[in-house]
């Protein structure tokens, strides 16, 4: 909230964060090994009918994504927010 970031949206990212090491079982280039796990899960969680919850929009999709792939670029500041969270996430 301190970065003006959705809580929604920084959770989403935040718990999705690692799925690139969870899916490779691997440490090394799990950022961005993680893009098509999360852009499969998030479209999954999109058509899943019955839910009660609101879809997870394109704009927040690529967001979400962006941050997560940028995680591990610790040395390198990011003008976006969302990755500059995950950076702390991550810490």
């Amino acid at each position: 909230m301190h970065r003006g970031i959705e809580p929604e949206l920084a959770g989403i990212a935040a718990a999705l964060h690692d799925m690139g090491m969870v899916m490779t079982k691997r440490d090394e280039r799990h950022a961005q090994a993680a893009e098509k796990y999360v852009y499969d899960f998030l479209e999954r969680y999109n058509s899943e009918p019955g839910t009660k919850l609101r879809p997870v929009t394109k704009v927040e999709v690529e967001r979400i994504i962006k941050a997560i792939v940028k995680h591990s670029e610790k040395g390198v500041y990011s003008n976006d927010p969302l990755v500059e969270v995950l950076k702390d996430v991550d810490s």
